[in-house]
């Protein structure tokens, strides 16, 4: 779908499946009319919504108009061209232009790997920081913009992503507050709520996992190329460009559950066309991706594969075998090693098959600076059959440990 670009200006009805084109006069600004956005040129004042305040728009000069609502806002010979959450004061006599974003072929630009995350109550880490005690822990954006339900331990496919403005015009968010725009408590940061969208697709093409892209916006003061964008009021000029590094938060699909093969990874901007474009049919891209076949107990590979997790609890190389045991369906167990040394980990599951990630239910860590043997406190699985993997935290750093697990007693005991 390509819209054609008019004389007359446009705007986008909130709410709307997709945006309708219509006269800016009358209706827009009562539409906005509980946002304030500030526009201090230079300022990084941030302002967030008020209860029922008007739209107030502060230019840096008086005598020249930038921002609008309606047509009602530009001088006699301008006409109020929509430009995302607000308008552009244009000549009357020139076409109103439309922003076009798009998806280069390298917006991954190279960065796709497979990772492991923690998300405890108001922390996470990943897997460079983790432990039992939350070794390095930061505050956690993940919960609170909900990239993940629930604390947990993730398996995570994490790649970076561009997305390029290649039509005649800008494209402004506004500040926190604006459709679309949100401010994170756990970070201070501003974030788009539903711009990207991420999908992994299986050969069937059947959507096997899906995630909105809410990682932070850059906020930056106010450059003189780009005056009228700043931390106050956000925004990307024609021709500019948006990146989201691997390594933020929300810049993954969670693949915990999945089986090796082929997938693709199928990625869109402005997915509910919440903003206008001159042009939609760029705003999707698709990229093979191979989650890889791995024995647990096969060495993981040198050098690092970045689609093989090779240190961290969720890997699936590296590991010896726990010979299988029984227990008490329903009953408590307590497993693990003492004496130990090195860091080593413990990872338990159902049955005698091969214990892989997505098959865990129990895990346990120790730590040779804190003294701590792995022990792992679980209820017997109605098999009454479990079995596992003994290894060190990174078998390619640190590969020496000691660990003989066997069933320790519980507190009946």
């Amino acid at each position: 779908m390509t819209a054609q670009a008019t004389r007359r200006p446009v705007r986008f009805q909130l709410g709307a499946a997709a945006p309708e084109r219509v006269s800016a006069r009358g209706g827009w600004a009562a539409a906005l009319a509980p946002l304030t956005l500030l526009l201090p040129l230079g300022s990084c004042d941030v302002a967030t919504p008020g209860d029922a305040a008007p739209i107030d728009m502060v230019e840096s000069d008086p005598d020249v108009k930038l921002w609008c609502r309606t047509n009602d806002d530009c001088s006699a010979a301008e006409v109020c061209c929509s430009t995302g959450n607000l308008g552009r004061c244009s000549p009357g006599d020139a076409e109103c232009a439309l922003p076009d974003l798009q998806l280069p072929a390298n917006a991954l630009n190279g960065d796709l790997f497979v990772d492991q995350l923690l998300v405890a109550p108001g922390f996470s880490s990943t897997i460079d920081q983790w432990s039992t005690a939350n070794r390095g822990a930061t505050r956690s954006c993940a919960l609170e913009k909900q990239c993940v339900l629930d604390s947990g331990l993730y398996k995570l496919l994490r790649f970076s992503t561009q997305v390029v403005t290649v039509g005649a015009a800008e494209l402004a968010f506004g500040a926190p507050g604006a459709p679309g725009v949100e401010l994170a408590a756990c970070d201070g940061q501003p974030y788009l709520k539903d711009f990207l969208y991420y999908e992994l697709l299986d050969e069937r093409g059947s959507r096997v996992a899906d995630a909105r892209g809410r990682g932070a916006l850059s906020c930056q003061p106010a450059r003189p190329d780009t005056p009228q964008f700043h931390c106050g009021f956000l925004g990307v000029a024609a021709l500019g460009s948006l990146s989201y590094d691997a390594r933020s938060d929300c810049q993954w699909l969670d693949i915990g559950k999945l089986q090796p093969g082929d997938y693709r990874l199928r990625i869109t901007v402005n997915s509910d066309r919440a903003f206008l474009e001159s042009n939609y049919d760029n705003n999707v891209l698709v990229l093979p991706v191979t989650l890889p076949a791995l024995d647990p107990l096969a060495p993981c590979p040198t050098p690092p594969d970045p689609m093989v997790l090779s240190h961290s609890q969720l890997r699936d190389c590296g590991w010896a075998p726990i010979p299988t045991a029984t227990c008490t369906p329903g009953e408590p167990v307590v497993f693990g090693c003492a004496p130990c040394e090195g860091d080593p980990m413990l990872r338990l599951c159902d049955g005698n098959a091969a214990c892989t990630s997505d098959r865990a239910f129990s895990f346990a860590e120790g730590s040779d600076v804190a003294r701590k043997c792995p022990t792992a406190h679980f209820t017997c699985p109605a098999s009454g059959i479990y079995n596992g993997v003994v290894g060190v935290y990174d078998p390619l750093g640190a590969p020496r440990f000691v660990c003989a697990p066997h069933p320790l007693p519980t507190e009946a005991d």
